[in-house]
């Protein structure tokens, strides 16, 4: 029995010719086009609505905290706040007895003094703006 030698280019040939049958065959198709229209007629008729006429099914607005939440958050701030206050107390002062030393130690010491004052006050108004936020939230108690 001897084997048959098939020559190397067959391959290729045989794929190349696969491609274009595979390009000219005619393919099956189907128009549903008229079968879709009646079923939208059919929806429309039965009351359906387009998914952008119709909200979104699920609340995505945040929930406020809860009135525990708040009053923690209140409670911590005004801490903060006694702490702070007490820090420009303790800066105000040191900035009075630095004012009443002579003045080439009250020019080194006064200009820090005063940046360090000004610098807690910045920080007890704005943890006292933060209290009043939490104020406007917190409901009056009985």
């Amino acid at each position: 029995m001897t084997a048959v030698k098939l020559p190397k280019t067959l391959p290729l040939t045989l794929l190349f010719g696969l491609i274009s049958l595979l390009a000219t065959a005619p393919a099956p198709a189907s128009d549903n086009s008229k079968s879709t229209l009646e079923v939208f007629k059919l929806l429309a008729a039965a009351g359906s609505k387009s998914i952008n006429a119709v909200p979104p099914p699920i609340d995505i607005r945040p929930k406020p905290p809860s009135l525990q939440l708040l009053k923690q958050q209140l409670a911590s701030q005004q801490q903060i706040l006694a702490e702070q206050e007490a820090g420009l107390a303790a800066a105000e002062d040191q900035l009075d007895f630095w004012q009443k030393q002579p003045a080439e130690v009250a020019a080194i010491n006064v200009p820090r003094y005063i940046n360090a004052v000004a610098a807690d006050q910045h920080l007890v108004a704005t943890v006292q703006t933060q209290i009043n936020q939490l104020l406007k939230q917190i409901p009056p108690g009985p």
